[in-house]
């Protein structure tokens, strides 16, 4: 069975900061790298609450990658906390689109996720999809 994706290119490039959307789910994730996060942070989805990933360079070689998940009631004011005392390279971020998800549904979700790595899951299938379309447009 297909699902429908939906990709929104914010400023209009295959690599810039982009909203996805799954056909048939209430949440909407966000993705941008540290460089364009002031392009994007004033955006309406950034006043919602959310659960979101931040991505950095590991301080081990051993590992390829390092995050960071984290909860706010607002992601674009926690997120400027993050910029000035936190090293990080990509923000990944999940909202609701229809305004369902409390403060209570976030910490839950938050819980679940570091506990059942599910968001990393769909982050993953986010960025295979992402990585398949990019190939086909070169």
């Amino acid at each position: 069975m297909g699902k429908k994706l939906t990709i929104y290119l914010i400023d209009g490039t295959e690599i810039g900061p982009r909203t996805v959307e799954i056909g048939n789910w209430s949440g909407k994730a966000l993705y941008s790298s540290r460089i364009n996060i002031q392009k994007v942070i004033s955006r309406f989805e950034f006043e919602k609450p959310g659960i979101y990933i931040l991505k950095s360079d590991p301080k081990l070689s051993i590992y390829t990658e390092r995050i960071y998940i984290g909860e706010a009631e607002k992601l674009g004011n926690r997120l400027k906390q993050h910029l000035v005392g936190r090293e990080f390279t990509e923000f990944i971020g999940f909202i609701s689109k229809d305004e369902m998800l409390t403060k209570g549904h976030i910490r839950m979700q938050n819980l679940k996720t570091i506990s059942n790595q599910i968001f990393l899951h769909y982050l993953k299938q986010i960025f295979l999809i992402w990585s398949t379309f990019l190939t086909k447009l070169n």
